[in-house]
């Protein structure tokens, strides 16, 4: 069996005059062209997919060959997968498969197997010396996906390693981003196949905790909770970018948080992890100006009363934030797909991937790295939790500063929380701890709204004096209701200062 490593890369179709005159495929010479038809089967249940295993059919030329892959390491964007292929006679044969847990499930399922989605893809492959002496297999992919008579069209490169060092391939992506509109793919094509044979619509993901075994080392646990990061932001940067529900945007924030905070957690064992946090910051600073600007609309349209919505001056108020909208989704769209997001996501993922690599040799872990993960994650939540109280302590006055940097060091409590979720030594009293924060934070958060509000009327008043003295109103009922909350919030502060960072299994 065969081990698949690639990195992908999603093209817009318009690009392809531009991947062509790139002067390393001229260094690469002549190319070869494909034409490539692939059926992918399965079960009428899918079992195949729950099980981690893709089974294909591919045409080459007028015969036929079989391929079966099976789940693999994917450690950011290097996939790793076991992947084999055979001659195919006109009936699936299992019976020289050497994975004998994909081999019992594909026998199981033999007589169940139908045809689920197809590709048609024109493939120009060029191979690449690298300069440590390894080859690159760089193809570029145009084509579509069909399942029951729906389409979706297909644009992508994919960089394989043949021989090498796997950084090669970062290196060979990252030459491409600096040169092209392409942008890091997780999602393959049996995945979008998937879920055009299940004609399902694209909706918001939300975030998936990263499985972790106390056994695991500190770095392993640091790839797979990263992996689990990236993946978050990658499922919803479509939707943020085409789709009009504002919950894209407000799970792509959500993700960039939760990446920052995993950054954070695991600084002992991630030099460089402020320096990743910094350009994430940079690539990514339109998303809070844009779900900010979301939540405002939607207050005023859903909570804000009745009687300041009757005004003339709110339909002026309404026209003025739409623009407002417009402007930052604009900004937004140019930041999802610049460069610099692409680099600093595949920078990220080629340091998840080194990671994971090096976590497999023990001899190249740093000594902080090789601890056991319950101990390192026990002393981490114990230093989050310790500045969280104090950040309390200080917002006893209800001071606006004081209440933000509590509202920040709760949420890093909850989603560091949410990391070593699987590793709890009692769940139930691991989720009421989690739960409690959640309400604390929504608290926090519906305070900050207020002032997020005000602010945003001061600034539209400012350019547009037909709506001076209702913003003025407005902000006045904002600020009322920012008292009424902080001075409620500052009641129940003694709960928080009673609360325990839970329990976690013991090495």
């Amino acid at each position: 069996m065969d081990e698949e490593i690639e990195i992908k890369l999603a093209l817009p179709v318009q690009a392809k005059a531009a991947f062509l005159r790139l002067p390393l495929l001229a260094a690469a010479g002549a190319c070869r062209t494909q034409r490539l038809v692939s059926i992918y089967y399965d079960t009428p249940d899918l079992d195949l997919r729950r099980a981690g295993i893709a089974l294909r059919l591919r045409r080459h030329g007028r015969q036929w060959r079989q391929t079966v892959k099976c789940r693999g390491l994917v450690a950011g964007g290097l996939t790793q997968r076991p992947e084999w292929e055979t001659p195919y006679a006109g009936s699936f044969d299992f019976s020289g498969l050497p994975d004998a847990t994909a081999k019992g499930t594909l026998e199981a399922h033999i007589a169940r197997l139908q045809p689920i989605f197809a590709t048609h893809i024109a493939r120009s492959v060029w191979r690449l010396s690298t300069p440590e002496g390894g080859t690159i297999e760089l193809c570029l992919d145009i084509g579509r996906i069909e399942a029951e008579g729906r389409r979706e069209p297909i644009c992508e490169i994919e960089a394989e390693l043949l021989a090498g060092d796997g950084q090669a391939l970062f290196a060979c992506a990252r030459s491409l981003i600096a040169a092209l509109p392409a942008f890091p793919e997780t999602a393959s094509k049996a995945d979008r196949g998937y879920r055009l044979y299940q004609n399902q619509p694209p909706a918001p993901i939300k975030a998936r905790a990263p499985d972790l075994s106390a056994r695991d080392s500190v770095s392993a646990a640091l790839a797979v909770t990263l992996a689990a990061c990236l993946e978050h932001l990658a499922a919803n940067r479509h939707g943020a970018l085409d789709a009009d529900d504002p919950e894209f945007v407000h799970q792509m924030r959500v993700a960039a948080r939760r990446l920052r905070s995993a950054l954070r957690l695991f600084a002992p064992v991630f030099p460089d992890a402020a320096l990743l946090r910094k350009r994430l910051n940079a690539a990514l600073s339109d998303l809070g100006r844009v779900r900010d600007l979301d939540v405002f609309a939607l207050w005023l349209a859903e909570e804000l009363p009745q009687k300041y919505r009757e005004e003339p001056a709110f339909t002026r108020l309404g026209a003025l934030l739409a623009q407002q909208r417009r402007l930052a989704h604009a900004a937004l769209a140019q930041a999802l797909t610049s460069s610099s997001l692409a680099l600093a996501i595949l920078d990220l993922q080629e340091r998840c991937a080194s990671i994971t690599i090096a976590s497999r040799h023990a001899d190249e872990e740093a000594p902080t790295a090789k601890q056991p993960l319950a101990g390192f994650m026990r002393q981490r939540l114990a230093k989050l939790a310790a500045r969280m109280l104090q950040r309390a302590h200080e917002a006893e006055d209800g001071d606006p500063d004081a209440l933000h940097r509590l509202r920040i060091a709760i949420k890093q409590m909850r989603y560091a929380l949410e990391f070593a979720a699987s590793l709890a030594a009692r769940p139930k009293e691991y989720a009421q701890a989690h739960r409690r924060l959640v309400k604390f934070q929504e608290h926090l958060g519906e305070i900050n709204d207020y002032a997020q509000f005000e602010a945003r009327l001061k600034d539209l008043a400012a350019h547009d004096e037909q709506i001076s003295a209702l913003a003025l109103r407005i902000s006045k009922l904002l600020r009322k209701r920012r008292r009424a909350r902080t001075h409620r919030l500052i009641q129940t502060l003694a709960g928080l200062h009673a609360w325990k960072s839970p329990k976690l299994m013991e090495e």
